[in-house]
């Protein structure tokens, strides 16, 4: 969409947030996972407020709400193998019992 809107004077920003405290984790019995653990969600007003700021500095990409630990994997993310990635996702994902 990026491409497609460059010349026209507007801007898209994509907006990537980590768990955010919206009650969808809870609605979908997902607070048993490691993703959505109570204590990982961001302030959803946070998360709006960095995707605003991002989206008047003219940024493609805005990554906000992840906590310190999400940072610092999801920069490795790029160069790992994506079956490893997948692995790592299954498992933030996989209910805890």
């Amino acid at each position: 969409m990026w491409q497609e809107m460059r010349t026209t004077g507007a801007t898209v920003t994509t907006l990537m947030p980590g768990p955010i405290e919206t009650g969808f984790a809870a609605a979908g019995h997902l607070m048993a996972t490691k993703l959505f653990a109570p204590g990982t969600g961001a302030d959803p007003a946070v998360i709006a407020k960095a995707g605003y700021a991002g989206m008047l500095q003219g940024k493609l990409n805005v990554v906000a709400g992840l906590p310190w630990w999400m940072q610092a994997t999801a920069k490795t993310y790029p160069i790992l193998p994506k079956r490893l990635v997948l692995k790592v996702v299954e498992q933030l994902q996989r209910v805890q019992k």
